[in-house]
């Protein structure tokens, strides 16, 4: 899979970089059907005060959340059909990155207009998909009394903190007997993406209550049934 680029990265999306668009959509300004092929076309980043300018697209252009890439002469750019897909670069080692999301522009691969898409490095739309990140806890094994840990394992590191808290539920015939519920909040601080956390003493079944996830706001409730069993 292809990671967003990361906020170390921030040279993959400066102005002058080669990019390349990715998509399905028609090959023209007045194409009426999508490709039947993945189609894909390099682009060179533009300056963001080129995109801002009057005689381009003005204040409809925001450099916090927007980027522009596209040939000043025109003739290669995403079009219809193409909205949603992605604005990759090459960092090396690291293989791919996606730095934009297909948005807008005035008609396809006009010359002076270069495409606009979403900007995936910062600002509000990482916010975003930052809050989106897939969040996994790995099964518990335990020896009986001993303490449980569990660890929490985001899909990819979030450039914003990301605080999960947790309870865990005894369900054992010796309820308390061999079990001592826990709580707590476990935090996974930007670029990082695995964390360890002690839940309590159990030898039996038990269930970690994901409460709350962050960054900001953002929750996502439910529960996820943990094996802890006894060795």
């Amino acid at each position: 899979p292809i990671e967003p680029v990361r906020p170390a990265e921030r040279a993959a999306w400066q102005a002058g970089t080669t990019a390349t668009v990715i998509g399905w959509g028609v090959t023209s300004e007045a194409g009426k059907a999508a490709s039947d092929d993945l189609r894909s076309v390099r682009v060179p980043i533009r300056p963001d005060a080129e995109m801002a300018s009057a005689d381009v697209y003005g204040d409809a252009f925001l450099p916090s959340d927007m980027l522009g890439a596209g040939r000043p002469s025109g003739g290669a750019d995403g079009c219809y059909g193409d909205s949603g897909g992605p604005l990759v670069v090459d960092v090396g080692k690291a293989g791919l990155r996606q730095v934009g999301i297909v948005s807008f522009g005035l008609g396809c691969a006009r010359p002076g207009y270069p495409g606009v898409f979403s900007r995936l490095g910062e600002g509000r739309v990482r916010a975003f998909a930052d809050s989106l990140v897939p969040l996994r806890v790995d099964p518990v094994r335990v020896r009986e009394g001993g303490a449980a840990r569990f660890a929490l394992t985001l899909a990819r590191p979030s450039t914003l903190p990301v605080s999960v808290s947790w309870a865990t539920v005894g369900e054992t015939a010796t309820a308390r007997a061999d079990f001592i519920p826990g709580r707590g909040v476990a935090r996974i601080a930007p670029g990082q993406y695995r964390l360890l956390t002690d839940g309590g003493k159990s030898a039996d079944i038990k269930v970690i209550n994901l409460v709350e996830r962050g960054p900001g706001r953002v929750s996502e409730r439910g529960a996820l049934a943990l094996g802890a069993y006894a060795l």
